[in-house]
């Protein structure tokens, strides 16, 4: 049984790692599917692996850690799919470096996109979720709670932190509105990333 058939899916950060096992679950399942990523060739292979599950699947390049980009991914999205039944931020990067180490642009590449990138296309992209009752799926991680002794994350641990209490409040107030929104705090996964 296809428990997702007909639902329509926006997953950043699609064309790997965590994003590409999310969007190939959920296209098993039965969702179109669309897919954001910056490289363009990334998103054209998946695209191609994925139409073996007989869904629709969209595919759009934007580097999502400009957020000037955003509002026009916004409306390509938008002009795409007028409703949206599941919006997955999983786009992030980290970079581990001691706190003495780390350069403002390294704060600021993870500052965008892993928390300013999520809020700002949250946002743009509201009334497509209201308009299905949808879901907003927050990619966190272990390392917003848990500190590594080895593993030098102050920047992108406060990222994640963020990212949950961005997750927690958003569920309070889009609640009432019947959106539901969550976070999954993966721990280790042996992705590209990685």
């Amino acid at each position: 049984m296809k428990r997702l058939l007909g639902k329509k899916a926006v997953i950043t950060g699609g064309s790997e790692g965590i994003g590409l096992g999310i969007a190939r679950a959920m296209a098993q399942n039965g969702a179109d599917i669309l897919l954001i990523a910056r490289n363009q060739d990334k998103l054209d292979r998946v695209s191609h692996d994925l139409k073996g599950f007989e869904v629709d699947i969209n595919t759009l390049s934007a580097d999502l850690s400009n957020a000037s980009t955003i509002d026009k991914l916004s409306k390509d999205i938008l002009s795409k799919w007028n409703s949206i039944d599941v919006l997955v931020n999983n786009a992030g990067t980290a970079i581990f470096a001691p706190l003495s180490e780390v350069s403002e642009q390294d704060y600021d590449l993870q500052m965008n996109l892993n928390v300013k990138a999520p809020y700002l296309l949250t946002q743009k992209l509201l009334p497509a979720l209201i308009k299905s009752k949808g879901s907003v799926i927050n990619i966190s991680s272990y390392l917003a709670h848990k500190m590594i002794s080895r593993a030098s994350s102050s920047v992108y641990s406060m990222t994640k932190g963020a990212m949950n209490s961005f997750t927690k409040a958003l569920a309070y107030e889009l609640g009432s509105k019947g959106i539901r929104v969550n976070a999954i705090a993966p721990g280790t996964v042996n992705t590209p990333l990685v």
